[in-house]
């Protein structure tokens, strides 16, 4: 929610309560007559415009239900095994939200209907999980919320830097990160839409037990639903069958903060696609977009704790790497559920000084790193984590880069790179065009640096959206890096370009 400074009179705050409750909740209750008042105009009216900004941002819930698939499943599917991999994986939704333009009147109802249908194919998203070992797939159905926010979608999209905290109303979780119950109660999809006072839409999902490439082909089977197209391929549900579960794989627990740990900061940095092929090709020819950008932002970071004062400690940078066309045999592109294993990149403190410094020598090293990183992820070790005891495997790569880098006995940082540039997250259309913006939303990511592709309207099909979590301090720092203002686009002033009706 944005903040607001301005100190109020108890008459204003009165005024200010009762505005409120009157919007809210439409006139002090049935049979009573007080009509629904013009929040703007009275906020104008007693020069309020910090109120005024605050409550047309409110995201308002008109209503939560559940939807159901529209079809049961049949009694022979009903146990969806859980992989391994989603054995170990901590439990947590990961949350994307797509903002339309121009949506039609009958649009949310739309949305509804054909969810209804798709989870008829996705049939494991209606179950409950139960453990750590399966899902009940009795077609208990999904989390659908339906809201209203009195602000325009265009002066969101027209944000040089998007409000996160307001994103993260957007999404149906009460917390990004939210954690799905192992206990059968838990929803492992949430969906919510929220209607913007001009017209516009965004259409927010956290779903459970999935990659991001999963995520995606769901999104594109549930729009083909509901445009009538019927392009998007049948799921595939065979993780379990690829990565064999076994009873001793845990799930990670995720991490606690203490009362006095610093605040975690997010932001998005838009970054210049040409710049970027630049750097790609004179590092090396064959070092890819996300590599050139993983490493530029990995030095930023080090860069910022630097200045920050911290000694140099060695550094871990973990990509995530898709299995699917590294199994044997390969899985599909659509094949649900976790495919994605962390592999590893180090730097030592002696490295770190290198680059932190300057030094022509550290030259494109980190670059190396990420690609050496990636190539781990293959022959024996892919077979070992085919394997009965692959479980055993899931941090192999992470660890042995900490014992790499030195880390193991002095300290290190880890910083956690995702990678979803090549992923179809501007390809879902739900009949009417695509999305103008997809974001991406996480509370509690600490360390992260996730790579998606730019919206259309940039004009620039090789630009990248870098969403950055760090430490509020290193953050600050991060922004201020030299290398990293010469990769973005007009110095990150430059907002979504967008159209009105």
């Amino acid at each position: 929610m944005l903040q607001c400074d301005k100190k109020f009179s108890r008459f204003e705050l009165y005024i200010y309560i009762y505005i409120i409750y009157i919007n809210l909740y439409g006139g002090g209750g049935k049979g009573r007559g007080v009509p629904k008042l013009n929040l703007a105009c009275c906020c104008n009216f007693l020069n309020l415009d910090c109120v005024t900004s605050c409550a047309m941002w409110s995201v308002r819930v008109l209503s939560e239900e559940t939807v159901k698939p529209s079809s049961r499943t049949p009694p022979d599917l009903r146990t969806y095994k859980l992989s391994w991999l989603d054995q170990v994986t901590y439990i947590h939704h990961i949350p994307v939200t797509f903002f339309f333009l121009f949506p039609p009147s009958d649009a949310v109802q739309t949305l509804r209907s054909s969810l209804s249908n798709t989870l008829s194919r996705f049939y494991p998203l209606a179950g409950r999980q139960i453990g750590d070992t399966h899902v009940d797939c009795a077609d208990q159905g999904v989390d659908f919320f339906e809201a209203r926010v009195e602000a325009r979608l265009a002066e969101l999209l027209a944000r040089p830097t998007p409000d996160l905290d307001f994103m993260f109303d957007l999404l149906p979780c009460s917390t990004a990160g939210c954690l799905t119950r192992a206990d059968g109660r838990g929803s492992l999809l949430k969906v919510k839409a929220t209607a913007f006072a001009c017209g516009g839409l965004a259409v927010a999902a956290c779903l459970s037990h999935a990659d991001a490439r999963s995520l995606f082909a769901f999104f594109r089977a549930w729009a083909a639903e509901a445009s009538g197209s019927g392009a998007a391929p049948a799921p595939d549900f065979r993780a379990a069958a690829r990565l064999p579960p076994n009873e001793s794989a845990a799930p990670m627990k995720a991490g606690e903060e203490g009362p006095h740990a610093p605040r975690n900061a997010r932001k998005r940095f838009l970054l210049d696609g040409s710049k970027i092929l630049a750097a790609a090709r004179r590092d090396s020819p064959a070092s890819e977009r996300a590599e050139a950008v993983g490493a530029l932002l990995w030095r930023c970071a080090l860069r910022a704790r630097a200045r920050l004062g911290a000694p140099a400690r060695a550094s871990v940078c973990s990509p995530q790497v898709d299995l699917r066309g590294r199994l044997d045999p390969p899985a599909p592109h659509h094949a649900f559920g976790n495919h994605c294993v962390m592999s590893g990149a180090a730097a030592t403190a002696e490295e770190v000084s290198k680059v932190v410094g300057g030094d022509a020598s550290a030259s494109g090293a980190l670059e190396e790193e990420l690609r050496r990183a990636e190539k781990k992820v293959g022959g024996e070790f892919v077979r070992r984590l085919q394997g009965p005891e692959g479980h055993a495997a899931a941090y192999q790569l992470v660890g042995e880069a900490v014992r790499g880098s030195g880390g193991a006995a002095t300290g290190f940082d880890l910083y956690f790179l995702s990678d979803w540039l090549d992923l179809p997250a501007y390809d879902v259309d739900f009949g009417w065009g695509t999305p103008a913006w997809v974001g991406y939303s996480r509370t509690k990511a600490k360390n992260l640096m996730l790579l998606m592709p730019a919206a259309p309207s940039v004009g620039d099909p090789t630009a990248v959206e870098a969403w950055v979590a760090l430490e509020e301090k290193e953050l600050e720092e991060f922004e201020r890096d030299e290398e990293l203002a010469s990769f973005l686009v007009a110095a990150s002033s430059e907002p979504l370009p967008v159209r009105e009706a």
